[in-house]
């Protein structure tokens, strides 16, 4: 029998590590949540600390910086990166087309806005990665 998974972020043990529970459901289970099965059995993880770490207060990274922590991305096995949201400020949209050149594994992920002008400047920005993805809201 297949079985769907749900992962679910519960907390952090410290500023670094989030802490998450795991959860199997058969497929009847299931039915009644809108959950996307992972036909794989793979865990995929999607990495938003060059792009929603810079929220933090008194966390501020310089090109370079970025650079480091998206190879590092990368040796950890990272899946997805989003690098940035790139018409939010020319840094911004520079990080997104420095990392796409920088990292070969990842999708490289720019932020983008429902508006043609955003999706148009994620597009330019990525357009030097490898395999690459936009993700709008």
């Amino acid at each position: 029998m297949n079985y769907y998974y749900l992962v679910k972020a519960v907390g952090t043990d410290s500023i670094t590590h989030l802490l998450f529970t795991l959860t199997a459901f058969s497929p009847r289970e299931l039915r009644p949540h809108f959950f996307y099965p992972l036909m794989d059995n793979k865990v995929y993880i999607f990495d938003t600390t060059l792009r929603d770490g810079e929220q933090v207060p008194g966390c501020q990274l310089n090109a370079e910086e970025k650079i480091v922590v998206a190879r590092e991305l990368e040796l950890l096995g990272v899946d997805v990166i989003e690098a940035g949201f790139p018409i939010s400020s020319p840094g911004d949209f520079q990080s997104v087309v420095n990392i796409s050149k920088a990292v070969n594994e990842p999708v490289i992920c720019a932020l983008s806005r429902a508006v043609e002008a955003d999706i148009a400047c994620a597009a330019e920005a990525l357009q030097y990665a490898k395999r690459k993805r936009i993700h709008t809201g």
